[in-house]
């Protein structure tokens, strides 16, 4: 399924195990793909903790059923962005991955909506292999009367650079994680976003940098625009 020239992936209704509408999907000249992960495919390691039991215990059901694995091969451009949207109904749980192999570059627009009450949740981890480069939209669109909660794991090589650019709307109570490893030397991260409330919202924002590598570099700039009663949350953390 294509949208003019921006590859379309789609997930809805996902359930527990984050099934997936379009099982595979190739990208330009066969050089990535889209597919399910198989089950089992992330472990209890790869599940960060929450500090909500309840919740970790259902993203560990949740990855032992599998979801979703995005791979650009080392070397390729993708000349047009992916674009993943996640349709979420009633309570759904969710896991994916990106991988974005040295030398390649991607520009990746992840939307997250969904209808009816509940809550949405979801945990990505992103690699960027050395010497790689990925530019990041994250827009949350939701009904009023959702919860959601999504956290972004991201790691940088060697010389890497991504950029990644976030918008908070809609939703009862939402809560959008950033947790950034530059790791490797001379890696670069930079981040722009913002949150919209209204009425009686309460949005938030966390982020973690961890400069492991030498010589790397991350910026964050961050605004909370609101109205009526609603309640903006920012938290942040830099460490070298």
């Amino acid at each position: 399924m294509r949208i003019e020239s921006t590859k379309y992936l789609n997930l809805r209704e996902i359930s527990l195990g984050g099934s997936a509408s379009e099982p595979e999907y190739s990208f330009h000249g066969e050089k990535a793909w889209f597919t399910r992960a198989l089950p089992g495919a992330f472990t209890r390691m790869d599940v960060i903790a929450t500090g909500n039991e309840k919740l970790d215990g259902e993203f560990l059901e949740a990855s032992k059923s599998g979801g979703f694995k995005i791979r650009i091969p080392a070397g390729s451009i993708e000349p047009s962005p992916v674009r993943l949207e996640v349709s979420a109904l009633a309570t759904n749980r969710f896991r994916g991955e990106v991988e974005v192999g040295e030398n390649a570059k991607l520009d990746f627009f992840l939307e997250l909506g969904g209808k009816d009450s509940g809550t949405a949740s979801g945990i990505i981890d992103i690699n960027v292999a050395d010497g790689a480069e990925l530019r990041m939209l994250s827009l949350g669109v939701l009904p009023v009367d959702k919860d959601h909660f999504l956290r972004h794991r991201i790691r940088l090589g060697r010389g890497s650079r991504a950029q990644f650019f976030s918008l908070g709307m809609g939703g009862r109570k939402g809560q959008e994680f950033l947790e950034v490893a530059l790791a490797g030397e001379r890696s670069e991260f930079h981040s722009v976003g913002a949150i919209l409330g209204n009425g009686q919202q309460q949005l938030e924002f966390h982020a973690e940098f961890h400069h492991l590598g030498s010589r790397s570099q991350s910026s964050l700039q961050h605004w909370s625009v609101l109205s009526g009663e609603a309640k903006g949350v920012f938290n942040g953390l830099v460490k070298v």
